[in-house]
């Protein structure tokens, strides 16, 4: 994790994981093993990374995300 990286109350990042750039990981997140987030993004509150993801965009709330580049797999209701 580097400078200017912000995570929220009750979230969780797992193992491996890089956060560079300003990352913000809103409340309630998690952030799954391995998973690469880089560049001025936000991963919304309640938002789910899968394992290995690679995210270069922004994460929408109550979301999952995954996969090279991470894409949207489902939202929660």
């Amino acid at each position: 994790m580097e400078h200017g990286c912000y995570i929220g109350n009750h979230s969780n990042i797992s193992t491996n994981s890089t956060l560079n750039g300003d990352v913000t990981v809103e409340d309630y997140c998690f952030i799954g093993s391995s998973s690469v987030i880089t560049g001025q993004l936000r991963i919304g509150e309640s938002a789910i990374v899968g394992a290995g993801a690679v995210v270069i965009r922004n994460v929408k709330p109550r979301t999952v995300v995954a996969g090279v580049p991470a894409k949207l797999i489902k939202e929660i209701e």
